[in-house]
């Protein structure tokens, strides 16, 4: 695995796999959710 232009050294990256999930899922900064609505009410705290 190459890294891309811009990284330099003590850049690390890893890369996750599994099985996927049943359903869809939606991310927004660090917020992971199945709805918008989810993600609405995590926003708002």
């Amino acid at each position: 695995m190459t890294a891309g232009p811009g990284t330099g050294p003590g850049t690390v990256m890893m890369l996750l796999g599994g099985v996927p999930l049943g359903e869809p899922l939606l991310m927004w900064w660090n917020f992971v959710a199945r709805t918008p609505p989810e993600i609405a009410a995590a926003v708002a705290g």
